[in-house]
């Protein structure tokens, strides 16, 4: 019984201690990042990923003044480069948007931070309709939007 205790604390510990360590990192990486030439990224095929870690990356990438164009599929937390002023989106591409999900699960609840954090990257239209529906899409479904239509929504045309 001790035991058990003993390593769900430690568990824990391990968690909050992971969590610490990745927030000091992030700190000291944006803290001393030096913003050299302004570079593009061409978005062909991103599947997504974590937000927090998306979240990250634009800072990093707003800081060094990174352009991106997106061409072809960008899905789930792509779509946050919507946020960054030099993102610009081509007619043919296609972008995937659903709520926030945790280990292939949609969370349980509607307004988490991870929905404010991914709307706040998105032009007023986009974070309006996410707001709406787009965050309660179900299961492991995605709505598809073409770059066409974002086009249309005011996201500038490459």
């Amino acid at each position: 019984m001790v035991l058990r205790a003993f390593r769900r604390h430690t568990t824990h510990f391990g968690v909050v201690a992971f969590r610490a360590l990745c927030v000091i990192i992030a700190i000291y990486t944006f803290a001393f990042a030096q913003p050299t030439e302004a570079q593009a990224v061409t978005v062909t095929r991103d599947m997504g990923g974590s937000v927090m870690g998306r979240y990250l990356e634009i800072s990093r990438m707003r800081a060094l003044g990174t352009r991106v164009r997106i061409e072809g599929r960008c899905m789930s937390a792509c779509t946050m480069y919507l946020g960054l002023a030099s993102t610009c989106v081509s007619p043919k591409a296609t972008l995937g948007f659903h709520g926030p999900r945790k280990l292939g699960r949609m969370n349980s609840m509607a307004d988490t931070p991870a929905v404010n954090l991914m709307a706040a990257h998105y032009p007023p239209a986009i974070r309006s309709w996410f707001l709406e529906s787009g965050q309660h899409v179900p299961g492991n479904r995605v709505v598809l939007v073409s770059g066409r239509q974002l086009i249309e929504m005011g996201v500038p045309q490459c």
